[in-house]
């Protein structure tokens, strides 16, 4: 039995697969966020219990939201402390006596889509979630590319474009939390959507107070009702986002990107990207398969699953 765990920043989600991917257990609970023991006891509760209900030492597989000190094994975990700064991977393979593996939570989705997913066919892809934040992760043959510094696919802290900030002068230069500027989840991602359309209601109308500040799914909803200033935040949301991903597809030539997250649902990634994205790669290129995922929510801890699947 494949053991895949999502660890998130409010809940940590876990489900047992069988050897033809069939999820035959799934359940979550609230995340320890400060205690780190208590965290502990919860994965190996959950291991424990699994091992005499399916009568197997199941194979464990973690997904957690950060990244690993190349140097050290911690985890680098900003909106977790309780992982925070922690060798999750050793102490944990201490209490259970078998190996565990553990992985960034964005390559976890991406593995998912993989394994017959939206990228079940593909040599080269990307993941891109348009959540809370933007996260990254690109698969080479259904295995994940983590890099030197285990940070490879971080594309929400690539700074976008400079051709944007010539196109759109007017675009704030924003400060991102990893402590860059213009990074691009800043701009193309659910909070960083919510800050361009405040951004636009005040320079077009003038001001804009909280009532009139809104939020992805409705900044898409005044988008399809063609509403001026969503108009404009959405034209802007997707050029950024073309000639960022356009970079990438110089870089990696991939057969397919597919989008998770809740903006992943949005139309216009499909409709209207493609087009845009064409302006920003050589002329003769064919572009990559967008794609919506396949696993959705689920993503994470089946993927988490199948960092043991041969």
């Amino acid at each position: 039995m494949y053991y895949g765990f999502d660890i998130g920043g409010t809940k940590i989600e876990f489900s047992v697969y069988n050897t033809a991917l069939e999820c035959v257990f799934n359940e979550r609970i609230p995340a320890p966020t400060e205690d780190y023991e208590e965290l502990l006891d919860a994965l190996d509760t959950f291991i424990f219990k699994a091992d005499k209900k399916f009568d197997c030492k199941g194979l464990v597989g973690i997904g957690y939201p950060g990244v690993m000190d190349p140097d050290t094994n911690t985890l680098i975990c900003s909106n977790l402390p309780s992982l925070h700064g922690q060798d999750l991977q050793s102490d944990l393979k201490k209490r259970i006596s078998r190996d565990v593996k553990v992985q960034n939570d964005a390559n976890c989705f991406a593995l998912s889509e993989c394994y017959k997913g939206a990228a079940e066919d593909a040599g080269i892809a990307i993941a891109v979630t348009l959540g809370t934040g933007l996260g990254g992760a690109i698969c080479i043959n259904k295995t994940i590319l983590s890099g030197h510094n285990f940070g490879a696919g971080e594309f929400g802290h690539m700074a976008i474009p400079g051709t944007m900030l010539q196109r759109y002068p007017e675009l704030p230069v924003t400060h991102c939390g990893c402590g860059g500027h213009s990074c691009l989840e800043t701009y193309c991602s659910g909070t960083g959507l919510a800050a361009l359309y405040k951004h636009y209601k005040i320079h077009m109308n003038g001001s804009c107070n909280e009532e009139q500040a809104l939020k992805g799914p409705d900044i898409i909803a005044a988008y399809e009702a063609n509403e001026m200033v969503a108009v404009k935040t959405v034209t802007v949301f997707l050029d950024i986002l073309a000639a960022s991903l356009g970079s990438l597809i110089m870089a990696l030539d991939p057969n397919v990107i597919v989008f998770g997250g809740g903006l992943a649902r949005f139309d216009a990634l499909y409709s209207k990207l493609p087009e845009k994205m064409s302006a920003y790669v050589f002329s003769n290129m064919k572009l990559p398969t967008l794609k919506q995922a396949e696993f959705g929510g689920e993503g994470g801890v089946r993927g988490a699953a199948l960092l043991n699947y041969k």
